[in-house]
């Protein structure tokens, strides 16, 4: 822009149409910082993002889930189609609006990026707004590094948006796993940390903590990479699978015993006297069935008495044999005048 307003006259600035020339700086004190002010206009345009809060959801299990939710506003006229640039990893990316699903956008697989085109329903005019939201899987062994129980993400504060993106305001939030703790952040630059927060999702038990930051006033420089410090124990790992393990335990227990429990208020007595016959009876058909089989065993005898003629072994066998065949007689006889008894009260009933 030529119109220039005003800018800050450190170290007696040079103007040559719509260039600035800072410098040279001597003698300048280590860590010293100034700030740098230039008023200027800008006709051309651009894209503004009034809010943008991004997600970063690590797990262990191999995966960092990002989502975007952000607000776009065109400044003075309308703009054609921006393109956002994700990372060349980047798997499983959705664009969606208040709506549902935005079919209108397009995906590139590049060697060393993902372009994305985020056309909206509908032209960006000056001034109108258009709310979206952005997400993607990315593989955890990029991103993450571990050395024994101490871990590191390494990723960027804020993603490229579009080109020559202006972010009003930035609210970025990192879910670290259930069980991390001694948790660090290295910035490049200055950001405003906020109290950390509890999430909970699928077999959590005391909630997974969030690191909340926000940055005002960020721009395509600003995208650079930072690192959260964290600890977590490995055995906490198998937390969920044995949370699955005693679920279905107590399901099925509880159905074991549901079936085996009696709820009926007024029991019925011809149910009960049906279920003491059958039983009598499944008791006799088991005596009947080994009588069967004792005279099975007499003819074997008789048959190896015809080949040996031993009266002696024939003799014994008969013994033993009719022994057995009284008893199993008495029994049934037994269990005859029960299921007679029974069977009486059940034509009564």
């Amino acid at each position: 822009s030529r119109n220039v307003e005003s800018y800050s006259r450190l170290g007696n600035p040079a103007r040559s149409d719509d260039v600035l020339d800072y410098g040279p700086f001597r003698d300048v004190p280590a860590f010293s910082q100034a700030v740098l002010r230039a008023h200027f206009e800008n006709n051309s345009p651009f894209l503004t993002v009034t809010g943008l809060a991004r997600a970063i959801e690590v797990s262990h299990w191999g995966n960092v889930a990002v989502e975007e939710t952000g607000s776009r506003r065109p400044t003075r006229r309308a703009v054609s189609v921006p393109q956002t640039i994700l990372p060349a990893a980047a798997q499983d990316v959705y664009y969606r609006d208040e709506i549902g699903n935005v079919s209108t956008s397009h995906l590139h697989v590049l060697d060393d990026s993902v372009e994305m085109e985020i056309r909206p329903r509908f032209p960006l005019f000056g001034g109108w707004k258009t709310h979206y939201v952005i997400g993607y899987n990315l593989p955890s062994y990029e991103y993450l590094y571990c050395l024994g129980d101490q871990y590191a993400l390494k990723m960027r504060f804020v993603d490229h948006v579009f080109d020559e993106q202006v972010i009003d305001s930035l609210t970025v939030k990192i879910i670290l796993p259930e069980g991390a703790k001694n948790i660090q952040i290295d910035s490049p630059y200055d950001i405003v940390r906020a109290p950390d927060e509890l999430h909970y999702t699928y077999l959590d038990t005391f909630g997974r903590p969030v690191i909340v930051a926000y940055k005002n006033n960020l721009v395509e420089q600003h995208i650079q990479d930072i690192v959260v410090h964290y600890t977590f124990n490995k055995v906490l790992m198998l937390q969920e699978p044995l949370l699955v393990v005693a679920a279905f335990y107590v399901l099925f227990f509880t159905v074991i015993v549901y079936v085996r429990l009696d709820f009926s208020i007024t029991k019925d007595p011809a149910a009960e006297a049906r279920m003491k016959v059958a039983c009598i009876t499944e008791q006799v058909l088991t005596l009947v069935n080994k009588r069967l089989g004792l005279y099975r065993h007499f003819e074997e005898a008789v048959n190896r008495y015809k080949q040996s003629r031993d009266a002696a072994a024939l003799s014994g066998g008969r013994k033993s044999l009719e022994a057995e065949h009284k008893a199993l007689t008495g029994e049934i006889a037994v269990l005859q005048s029960r299921l007679k008894a029974e069977g009486s009260d059940l034509c009564d009933r």
